[in-house]
């Protein structure tokens, strides 16, 4: 009897191992995914969440710095003997030409070394003395309600930020200093009062406007309550004519950030902004005002690259899935043990190398997440040493991009770390003590441009330095300024086939004038005000290097020393930088 061969038969129905096998495997491969995106998406959350709180810690600390200098200028005008003497001599010789020029000259002074929009000067009725500079529209009724109450009190009063009435559409805010005879005697009635108006387009929008990183969604809000209502104080990225005029009340918006922030809730959270778009923020008081502070920026701007990850790693969980319900479908038709195990050999084969490639795909996406993520916080320091041992020891797993990335890092945590030294250097300036002392300014021109010879080679410079007189002050500041004022003429000369730059002085009342005149590309005096703001910058970073910071410093150490710093300029023609010091 012949040996019969049982034919090899394929189930038409497919045994339930099969279905449970594909489950487990599709199953484990989407629990990969998902963790993997899961943990993307936390790392993201937690980058921009110490971001934030970083930028609202720095804002918070920037407006609290500068609402503290306006207050430091109130109580040395406060303690100061000096204008309520001047009120007392003209109030008993009305017609002293000596004295009004003295108070004209001495308000004028307050007015541009702080930067005032106006200094007035009242008496005790509240009549108007002087004025810097003399109009004829002087205050309105909430300074009129807010100047009688600093004389009743006898104290410093601030007329918070508000929109004025002599003046529509602008804002003010205003600060009212009593005058005391004698400092320290508080039975001494005030012969009188000065108000300094602020204009806060000046200083204090921008400063709150200001952003650290590139962004194209974030902004901060400076915000108060007002009864049942916030009210916005400055003027918003996304929406024109907002300041003081946009208002919500308290109980419209729960889940505005400007709500949350003046009922109270601190920190980073979430939320929908006043353009109804959600919104990740950080919320703060500013310490000694009745502000908040708002930093925020959109959640789609931070969760974007996490989206681009995500449509990477789908589409390899779905390859995945297919293959393997390839394989399983293939084990299928075979039926056979031996195939059975080639099959299953083959396929696990397959699978961990679709597993190790997933990996290796979330290891790179997780380098370039590190790589262009960043923590305020975290040392700079910390920063560019792990991007060079990464560069140093793991060349070789990098490619061309990767390593281009890395350089990338180093750079801006170069620039991060200029950028930081620059402002420790502007704020060290007012707690630095001043040791003056006569300076022979033709010198220290000669030894400065020695200096920067070495930059110069392969230029044709011209310097020329025209009766430079004898100078008193800190010659390491004044040293600073000439650093400076000489780097940014040779910088904006650089376009030049000859660079010509003139350095010259004169004497003008009690005051010794330098000038530093310059062939360069020279600027739009339109922009004039922004020059000597810190970061403000009237020409890219790509076409001019600089942090923008060098002619902050240089107002901020000439106004330590009494003098004043101006500039004038014309597009393609050049500029002239200018300062005063007092004579000694």
């Amino acid at each position: 009897m012949e040996n019969e061969i049982t034919p090899f038969r394929v189930s038409k129905r497919m045994p339930w191992s099969y279905f449970g096998a594909f489950a487990l495997l599709a199953a484990g491969i989407i629990a990969v995914g998902s963790f993997n995106l899961k943990n993307q998406y936390d790392k993201s959350r937690r980058t921009a969440e110490n971001e934030m709180s970083s930028i609202g810690d720095l804002k918070t600390s920037q407006i609290d710095k500068w609402y503290s200098d306006q207050l430091e200028h109130a109580s040395y005008l406060y303690e100061s003997p000096l204008l309520s003497g001047y009120l007392i001599n003209i109030a008993g010789n009305p017609s002293d030409a000596e004295i009004k020029d003295k108070i004209a000259k001495c308000l004028e002074s307050i007015r541009l070394n702080f930067k005032y929009n106006r200094v007035l000067l009242f008496d005790s009725s509240r009549k108007l003395v002087f004025a810097a500079p003399m109009e004829k529209n002087w205050v309105g009724p909430t300074s009129e309600k807010v100047m009688g109450e600093a004389l009743t009190a006898k104290k410093i009063m601030i007329s918070d930020l508000h929109l004025s009435k002599m003046v529509p559409g602008t804002v003010d805010m205003d600060i009212f200093i009593p005058l005391v005879p004698q400092e320290g005697d508080s039975q001494k009635e005030p012969v009188g009062v000065v108000m300094l108006e602020i204009n806060p387009h000046d200083f204090l929008f921008p400063l709150i406007q200001s952003w650290p990183t590139s962004s194209r969604s974030a902004e901060s809000l400076l915000i108060r309550r007002e009864g049942d209502e916030v009210v916005f104080l400055n003027e918003l990225r996304h929406r024109n004519g907002t300041a003081l005029k946009l208002r919500y009340s308290i109980d419209e918006k729960a889940n505005l950030p400007a709500i949350m922030a003046v009922l109270g809730k601190k920190g980073v959270l979430e939320g929908i902004d006043y353009r109804g778009i959600p919104v990740i923020a950080d919320l703060d008081a500013v310490p000694g005002t009745p502000w908040f502070i708002v930093a925020k920026v959109d959640r789609d701007e931070i969760f974007d690259p996490v989206k681009r990850q995500a449509g990477v790693i789908l589409a390899l969980m779905l390859m995945l899935v297919l293959t393997t319900a390839l394989g399983v479908g293939f084990l299928w038709k075979r039926n056979d043990a031996q195939w059975l195990r080639k099959s299953h050999d083959e396929l696990e084969r397959r699978v961990k190398e679709r597993t190790a490639e997933l990996a290796a795909v979330n290891r790179e996406l997780e380098a370039f997440s590190y790589s262009v993520s960043h923590d305020l916080k975290a040392p700079l320091r910390s920063v560019d040493g792990f991007a060079r041992i990464l560069e140093e020891d793991f060349a070789g797993k990098f490619d061309d991009e990767g390593r281009r990335l890395l350089k990338v890092i180093r750079d801006s945590a170069k620039d991060m770390g200029q950028l930081i030294g620059d402002l420790l250097e502007f704020s060290r300036l007012s707690r630095k003590e001043l040791h003056k002392t006569a300076i022979d300014m033709n010198e220290m021109v000669k030894e400065v441009y020695s200096q920067m010879s070495n930059d110069l080679k392969g230029r044709i410079v011209n310097l020329e330095t025209i009766s430079l007189p004898e100078v008193y002050g800190d010659p390491a500041m004044i040293r600073e300024v000439m650093v400076n004022l000489l780097s940014n003429a040779f910088k904006f000369t650089r376009t030049r086939k000859v660079s010509t730059v003139k350095v010259e002085g004169k004497i003008e009342g009690d005051e010794i004038i330098v000038q530093v005149h310059d062939n360069g590309v020279g600027y739009d005096m339109a922009y004039g005000d922004k020059l000597f703001c810190v970061f403000q910058r009237l020409h890219s970073v790509i076409e001019f290097e600089g942090t923008g910071i060098g002619l902050a410093l240089v107002q901020r150490i000439i106004q330590r020393h009494g003098g004043r710093v101006w500039a004038e300029g014309k597009v393609g023609e050049g500029a002239v930088f200018s300062f005063s010091l007092p004579i000694k």
